[in-house]
């Protein structure tokens, strides 16, 4: 045919993957040979039209339904045009179809099958999911929230305080716990209520407030005067002292016991006052000491002339006041420094005691600064007789010194009649008869103080007293009646103790002796020995004569048992609290004499009584003034005779019959004044019976 027109021309397209071709007349048509021409579009990552644009739709190969699942399996299959990819496959879920959700309700939903990286792909889409409580129906089913929901019915909340636990419920999509009981604000209430684990954390304070105190104790107290302060209310619940919303004072300082410290301890605007305490720093502890001491506490020493004082409280200090201090030294028988020594030889620096030639001597009654005495008919000046003195500071040395002439300067102190400054009498010559049956000493030397009774000036201590009577009058004893006597006429002296007498002057007849028992609780009326004469080798007892042994030598005394003299069982050491010693047994106890009340004009001796004339060989009954010997006109008298102890002889006790009380059974010189003893009681009985017959008249 030729060459003809449009033959051999390129055709086709030119665009990968297409290829152009020529033109050739195949059977009388003009076709396009050799190119690669377009096909229809598919999803297969290729330009299968070759129009610039890659797996556009619409797609050949689409799926006529577009519906899958992104759930793997094998159940149903999209195929793939390109080989590179596999196949779509999945397994709908239960009750969908392959493309469709079936029964499912929302929000389930099928995928779309779409084409994506030169294959199909399922996109998209929701599966059912387990039940979980969100507010959705997650399994599909048409109910929300429905079924066993993940967590509902477990416990939650806390059994922490106040708080108690619920369980987990779904409610409205979301996990609630119910029925617990939850925090709250914290209040005093003594709960934990907010459930952190304090209780009652975190309530605020409430404010100032006045310190609790005990009104009773401190009536005139007042908190807000300083040191006291007010403090802070905070809650403590289960303080017993809370107040009833449960709140307690705290911080503040109340007031407290006044001490002495300059303080007003007790907030009542007076500082160390003194009274009762708690308001008073009456016996309240030195709160500084030293001292340890209390106020009221004695201070100071008791030694010399030094006296103790009191505690007190000065200017906020303990302080000793009221005592009385040591002073400087000197020469008068006194511990003026008290250092527990008279009289010593001055220390360094310290005055002298005595001027140069002179010692400091120790005379009876008196200390005075003596210059030693010279030999020669006049060893001493004119008013100075040399005598045998201590020297104080040296132990117990004597010599000789010339020492002031007292005894001239006195007189015969015992003729003397002395009276204090209220016209009493203090001592008098022996033989006076006091109207009170008062014991009156005689009278002695007391050097510069002239006469005086032997206690003048005397000091005991740890108890005793002085005696006027006795061995050694004027020395201390033990505070018996033995030693002292007792007051008044109605009185007598037992067991060291005075009671009353039950025997008068008018217990019995005028006749008889009033012999109270040795309970001194009954009165009995014995005869008397006054009228009664004995003959020899026999002794008048309570009217009647019994054997006796005579005279005996001195110091032994008759045995009633025997009718043997025998050595007296008594000396000077014996009774030393001044009661009768018994010579037979050397017992001491009271005189026999003690409470007897004898007819007028007679004397008590060893129980009975006797006339001037008579009496028992025994002697006299000594006496402190309201003792033995007492007659029917001054009610005075001694204790009945002891059984044994009839037939001895006193060496102290009581007696109005005898001035020579206190003497021993062993002191000869003492024997040989028992008949002036007598002789002076009778005296004094006499006078007394003169007052009474004036008083009767």
């Amino acid at each position: 045919d030729g060459n003809i027109f449009g033959v051999g021309i390129e055709c086709g397209v030119n665009q990968a993957p297409c290829a152009a071709g020529m033109t050739a007349c195949v059977n009388g048509a003009l076709v396009c040979q050799g190119g690669i021409p377009p096909s229809p579009e598919i999803c297969d990552g290729l330009d299968n039209d070759c129009d610039g644009a890659t797996d556009e739709t619409p797609l050949a190969d689409a799926p006529a339904a577009p519906g899958c699942w992104n759930n793997a399996g094998n159940c149903c299959t999209q195929p793939n045009p390109n080989p590179m990819f596999p196949d779509l496959t999945w397994c709908p879920p239960a009750g969908a179809t392959c493309t469709g959700v079936g029964s499912l309700a929302a929000p389930c939903s099928t995928g779309t099958v779409v084409c994506q990286g030169g294959g199909w792909i399922c996109q998209g889409g929701t599966l059912p999911n387990p039940e979980v409580c969100d507010g959705v129906d997650n399994d599909c089913s048409g109910v929300i929230d429905d079924g066993n929901l993940p967590q509902v019915g477990n416990a939650c909340g806390t059994n922490v305080g106040a708080c108690q636990e619920g369980n987990l419920a779904c409610v409205s999509g979301v996990l609630d716990c119910v029925g617990d009981i939850g925090p709250s604000q914290e209040i005093c209430n003594g709960i934990d209520d907010d459930c952190n684990g304090p209780i009652d954390d975190g309530v605020p304070n409430q404010g100032a407030c006045s310190p609790t105190f005990d009104m009773n104790l401190y009536p005139n107290s007042d908190p807000m005067l300083l040191p006291c302060q007010p403090g802070i209310l905070v809650c403590d619940y289960s303080n017993p002292n809370a107040n009833a919303q449960g709140f307690i004072c705290q911080g503040g300082v109340g007031p407290t016991p006044e001490v002495c410290d300059g303080i007003d301890n007790d907030c009542d605007a007076s500082i160390d006052e003194v009274g009762a305490a708690p308001d008073g720093i009456d016996g309240s502890a030195n709160p500084n000491p030293p001292p340890a001491a209390n106020i009221g506490d004695a201070c100071g020493v008791s030694q010399g002339i030094c006296m103790p004082g009191q505690y007190a409280c000065v200017n906020g200090l303990f302080a000793c006041i009221g005592g009385t201090g040591p002073v400087v030294e000197t020469c008068n028988c006194t511990d003026d420094d008290c250092d527990g020594s008279e009289d010593e030889a001055p220390g360094p620096g310290e005055p002298v005691l005595c001027s140069p030639g002179k010692d400091c001597i120790k005379a009876p009654g008196f200390c005075q600064c003596a210059e030693p005495c010279s030999s020669g008919e006049f060893p001493c000046p004119p008013g100075q007789v040399c005598q045998e003195v201590e020297i104080q500071g040296s132990g117990g040395v004597t010599a000789g010194y010339c020492v002031t002439d007292f005894e001239a300067l006195c007189g015969d102190c015992e003729t003397k009649t002395v009276m204090d400054g209220d016209g009493n009498v203090v001592c008098a010559p022996a033989g006076y008869d006091d109207p009170g049956c008062k014991e009156t000493p005689e009278c002695v030397c007391q050097g510069p103080s002239g006469c005086q009774a032997p206690c003048y000036n005397v000091d005991c201590s740890d108890g005793k007293v002085c005696s006027n009577f006795g061995p050694n009058p004027g020395t201390c004893v033990d505070q018996t009646c033995y030693q002292t006597g007792c007051p008044g006429c109605d009185k007598a002296c037992t067991g060291g103790t005075c009671v009353d007498n039950p025997c008068t002057p008018d217990s019995c007849p005028p006749d008889q002796v009033a012999n109270p028992t040795s309970d001194f609780s009954v009165c009995e009326c014995v005869p008397s020995c006054g009228d009664v004469e004995c003959p020899s080798g026999k002794k008048c007892f309570e009217g009647e004569c019994i054997d006796w042994c005579g005279d005996c030598p001195s110091g032994q005394v008759c045995d009633p048992s025997t009718l043997m003299c025998v050595d007296s069982q008594c000396d000077d050491m014996s009774c030393p609290d001044g009661a009768w010693c018994d010579p037979l047994t050397g017992m001491c106890g009271d005189d026999p004499c003690e409470g007897v009340v004898c007819p007028a004009g007679q004397l008590c001796d060893m129980g009975s009584c006797y006339s001037e004339e008579g009496g028992g060989e025994g002697g006299g009954g000594g006496g402190t003034g309201q003792g033995g010997g007492g007659d029917a006109t001054t009610g005075a008298g001694a204790s009945t005779a002891e059984q044994g102890g009839v037939f001895g002889l006193p060496t102290g006790g009581g007696g109005c019959a005898c001035e020579v009380r206190g003497q021993h059974r062993g002191d000869d010189h003492w024997l040989a004044l028992m008949g002036l003893g007598l002789v002076v009681g009778l005296r004094r009985r006499r006078r007394a019976l003169e007052r009474e017959q004036g008083r009767d008249a």
